[in-house]
């Protein structure tokens, strides 16, 4: 079975689930999805004689709450078994594992496991603090995307949206400079609501426009604001033909409403806007069965359990005003024609 690197699990050597040829030696392993070898030219296999201690132990029949947490994700969100036994109303997390979601388990380590070795020296990078044993990561969103620079940058499963959210809104503040910002105003408000489900509304004139995309929440229990900053800037000169430079924006394709905001900006001559972007990004499937895994495991310290069908969102309103457009400067053609 192919390593498939979208999605991977740290082990310990004792856990390596592939025999690494001797003439491979120290070179990591890999074999990305679709491909049959790995950078050094070497097929993967893997085979029962090298399965390490943490197979050994699925096999054996262990309770799911003794497996690491990050595992237990990673593997159920690709095993009905597994979705199934965690989403009962009752998680039977101290009964031995059925068949299925040995396979299930199993197949994941085999499938996305990983050393500390073997990713240290193919490059990958990690956030502070990462990676750790037992913890999965997920390919950054953007890899594929040469231009971005995230090739080969993992996140932490369980802090996915928060870290792309912090990411998201750094890279709209830096475009939001770039269009001749002279005040940007950020509001994080958390909501808790029965739905997940948004919709987008775009609005705009010259000179003033509002952009944003709007939440579309069956019941919305809760929006509290409890975090504003706020950045005051002298505004970059700003003139009637002055365009962005698209290609220094990592993530303006794949947000419409800034790219609305641009459109505005370049033709319209937007001096105002606000724009609402949401830190969720994961499916809700991800967000109800983490929640549900968590209830589970640590039922003493969470008052009152986790509603399956709540999610909690946080949601950033960030509003800007930008310096006033200047005439552009006469074409030479046009002042030798006078």
């Amino acid at each position: 079975m192919d390593l498939d690197l979208s999605k991977i699990f740290i082990i310990s050597p004792d856990d390596m689930l592939r025999q690494i040829p001797p003439e491979s030696a120290t070179y990591p392993n890999f074999v990305m999805q679709g491909e049959k070898t790995s950078k050094a030219g070497i097929e993967l296999v893997s085979s029962s004689s090298t399965i390490g201690t943490m197979v050994s132990a699925i096999s054996a029949g262990v309770p799911l709450i003794s497996l690491p947490l990050g595992l237990i994700l990673g593997a159920g969100l690709s095993s009905p078994a597994i979705i199934a036994r965690i989403m009962k109303e009752k998680p039977e997390t101290t009964n031995p594992l059925a068949e299925q979601e040995k396979k299930a388990l199993e197949s994941f380590i085999i499938k996305h496991g990983v050393t500390l070795n073997m990713v240290r020296e193919a490059g990958f990078h990690f956030p502070p603090g990462h990676p750790q044993v037992g913890e999965v990561y997920k390919r950054h969103p953007l890899a594929d995307l040469p231009a971005a620079g995230k090739e080969n940058v993992y996140i932490p499963q369980d802090k996915y949206d928060e870290i792309l959210m912090a990411e998201r809104e750094s890279e709209l503040i830096k475009l939001l400079v770039h269009l001749g910002a002279t005040k940007i105003s950020i509001t994080k408000n958390k909501e808790a609501n029965r739905s997940a489900t948004s919709s987008g509304t775009v609005t705009a004139g010259a000179p003033a426009c509002s952009v944003g995309i709007e939440a579309s929440a069956v019941e919305k229990l809760a929006n509290i604001n409890s975090d504003k900053r706020e950045f005051l800037l002298s505004g970059k000169h700003w003139k009637a033909d002055d365009t962005v430079d698209r290609s220094s924006f990592a993530w303006l394709n794949y947000e419409p409403s800034w790219e609305a905001l641009v459109v505005a900006r370049e033709v319209g001559g937007c001096t105002k806007a606000a724009i609402d972007i949401r830190e969720n990004t994961t499916s809700s499937t991800d967000k109800a069965l983490a929640a549900k895994v968590e209830s589970a495991f640590y039922s003493g310290k969470i008052s009152g359990g986790i509603d399956r069908s709540r999610n909690d969102d946080n949601v950033f309103t960030i509003e800007s005003e930008f310096s006033e457009v200047q005439s552009a400067p006469p074409k030479r053609d046009d002042v030798l024609s006078q």
